[in-house]
């Protein structure tokens, strides 16, 4: 797969996944840097019957180094930042859920084809327990609890794993007034 220059000649790449706008059709996280693909590349993606599987492979040319996905919750921006590939894309599926108000056709996003190839790759998370949720702001505002309760129901987490001391985790969640 051939990505333009200023990606794989980039010290850090950020990606932002803003759910106000990309929840019904994505990309996410996973599947971002293969819109950057060359032509002949995308077509051949778009082709395939294992797109999910080129889709993924794409992220082992070049890393993300930060996730930050983003949505507005009752007039607050609520943020999950993340460096783990397959965290924010378990986080941006069941976030986007919330957006577009039902689940999508498997029981977990765990089920994605996407996110399974990314974890046979070892892109980041495995298993729900290599994922821990840090809340930045209390758990007792509202948004913050809708958000943790969604990633706990959704991906599996323990109710442990969620919580607001921080101790290195995979994902963090924020909140911020107005839009950003």
């Amino acid at each position: 797969m051939r990505l333009p220059a200023s990606l794989l000649d980039a010290t850090r790449l950020i990606c932002v996944v803003d759910l106000d706008r990309v929840a019904k059709t994505g990309p996410f996280v996973l599947d971002l840097l293969a819109r950057y693909v060359s032509p002949v590349d995308r077509l051949r993606i778009i082709a395939s019957r294992e797109r999910s599987v080129l889709v993924t492979e794409v992220n082992l040319a070049q890393r993300i180094d930060s996730i930050v996905i983003s949505r507005m919750v009752d007039g607050q921006r609520v943020n999950v930042v993340t460096s783990d590939l397959v965290a924010g894309e378990l986080s941006a599926l069941t976030l986007s859920e919330m957006v577009v108000g039902g689940q999508r056709q498997w029981q977990t996003p765990w089920e994605d084809a996407v996110v399974q190839r990314a974890t046979e790759l070892e892109l980041g998370a495995r298993i729900p327990n290599d994922i821990r949720v840090i809340a930045q702001n209390p758990v007792t505002l509202p948004v913050v609890a809708s958000t943790l309760t969604a990633l706990h129901l959704r991906m599996g987490i323990d109710v442990g794993r969620c919580s607001d001391e921080d101790d290195g985790a995979t994902s963090a969640t924020s909140t911020s007034n107005g839009q950003t």
